[in-house]
């Protein structure tokens, strides 16, 4: 490592390009929703980090039990404020995709498990929202549930 490059890491400068940045803040969300998925207990079952297609996507848990099948996706956003529409969530006022992105996850994953175990499988796309300092629902929306971690498995049992 350049001596300068070790000079600006001491200085608070992050080793993350910009673009990794916002994939490495991501993440740090999914071992708090994997460590509270663990809690729901038996008869479920909970897997984490699981590929899709050809590329490097994947889901961010797969939670199978007696309510269902869903499409966990982990959205870090620690600090912020979030506020849910019904067809749109902004982070600290700008415009996210989350809610497209979890709808079409949440297909996906149906596709996927109807196809290999040949009878249509339901699933719910979630977003989890993991450290939030606040988070407003005006209104739910239609095809995506969102939830607080600390409410995902509360919600997943009832």
């Amino acid at each position: 490592m350049p001596a300068s490059t070790a000079v600006q890491r001491l200085f608070g400068d992050s080793p993350l390009g910009r673009e990794a940045e916002p994939w490495y803040v991501g993440a740090l969300g999914q071992p708090e929703v994997a460590r509270r998925l663990a809690g729901l207990g038996p008869g479920w079952c909970a897997l984490h980090s699981v590929p899709v297609g050809s590329g490097a996507g994947d889901l961010d848990h797969v939670v199978i039990g007696p309510a269902g099948v869903f499409a966990v996706n982990t959205k870090h956003h620690r600090g912020q404020n979030v506020w849910v529409g019904a067809k749109r969530i902004l982070v600290t006022g700008q415009r996210t995709d989350h809610l497209r992105n979890a709808a079409y996850e949440g297909k996906r994953t149906s596709k996927l498990l109807s196809v290999s175990t040949r009878m249509l499988v339901d699933v719910t796309p979630i977003i989890t929202i993991v450290g939030a300092r606040r988070m407003t629902v005006r209104e739910r929306p239609d095809t995506v549930t969102v939830l607080r971690e600390f409410d995902l498995v509360g919600w997943l049992r009832r």
